[in-house]
């Protein structure tokens, strides 16, 4: 939890910085994991042909609305790759019909935007794991009764047979991923100062490739608020396939956000429908004024005797 509810800044009122860093956050299309209702994790899937048609109709908003790419990250799984294949056969820009090849948008592949590691129950259907509490004969991959110490206590819970704890490697890989950002979107502006294009020349977006549950990780820690966000506001933070996301941030000379905060100024939801923006401050209030006042943190529930202990 990046300040306090108490102490923090006022990132929206502060001075504005010469430069935006603008990030554009996608889930990927629709995969055969997704259309059958199993879960994936670090497994491989594929895009249906709904997926595919998700990445293009994507793509050609994105090259009628953003069409200066500036970077390229994505997630180094094949869902996430066929995403982007998909928007760049529709976006000029990214495609390099309208570019030399010596300035193609640069791609990084970064195993940190991988999806969340459910490892015991990856390659399994949901409706099996929650049909019973326990595995039986009829039902071997029954597990509901873990399954909802899971979903009631993610920031506790960790899987007996490997020891790890998803939710706690997820969250921090999304912090060390939010990091990453802001240290190019800096490096970017101070290029741009250097050429003497001014502080008002806009930077180009970022375009970020990843997973549903990374990327409601990623802007969680982006507005600087606490991992309970993630389990008690999942619908206001939830991204659909092919759904993109725009964060805003203003970078400081000394290498910080303004006000010395990695906390993003706002952030919207572009595609395919277009929010109102909403200030990390207006986040961080909501927060207290709902499930943080409403609700007392609940008993850990790990699935492991003795004391929790975490792997990533």
């Amino acid at each position: 939890f990046i300040g306090s509810l108490s102490s923090r800044s006022s990132i929206a009122s502060s001075a504005f910085a010469p430069h935006v860093a603008r990030f554009l956050i996608v889930r990927h299309g629709e995969t055969d994991y997704n259309s059958d209702g199993r879960v994936q994790g670090t497994l491989e899937s594929q895009l249906t042909s709904r997926g595919q048609m998700q990445a293009t109709e994507l793509g050609r908003w994105l090259a009628r609305n953003e069409p200066s790419i500036g970077r390229v990250v994505v997630s180094p799984k094949k869902r996430t790759r066929e995403t982007l294949a998909g928007i760049t056969a529709e976006h000029q820009a990214l495609s390099g019909v309208e570019r030399e090849a010596a300035v193609l948008v640069p791609v990084d592949v970064r195993p940190g935007l991988r999806e969340i590691e459910l490892t015991a129950w990856e390659g399994r259907m949901r409706g099996d794991i929650t049909a019973a509490d326990t595995a039986s004969a009829d039902m071997p991959d029954a597990d509901g009764a873990r399954w909802n110490r899971w979903k009631a206590d993610p920031m506790s819970f960790v899987f007996r047979e490997d020891g790890h704890a998803p939710f706690r490697c997820l969250w921090e890989r999304a912090g060390g991923e939010w990091q990453s950002l802001l240290d190019e979107a800096t490096a970017a502006a101070a290029a741009t100062d250097s050429e003497g294009k001014g502080a008002q020349t806009e930077i180009p977006p970022t375009l970020v490739v990843a997973h549903g549950a990374f990327n409601r990780a990623l802007l969680l820690q982006s507005l600087g608020l606490p991992q309970v966000s993630w389990r008690d506001d999942k619908d206001h933070f939830v991204f659909d396939n092919c759904e993109c996301v725009e964060i805003q941030w203003r970078p400081s000379l000394d290498g910080a956000g303004v006000g010395g905060s990695s906390c993003a100024v706002q952030w919207r939801r572009r595609y395919p429908q277009e929010s109102k923006w909403r200030t990390s401050d207006e986040e961080v209030q909501r927060a207290a004024e709902t499930y943080l006042a409403a609700a007392a943190m609940p008993t850990p529930c790990v699935d492991v005797i003795g004391s929790p202990s975490s792997s990533s």
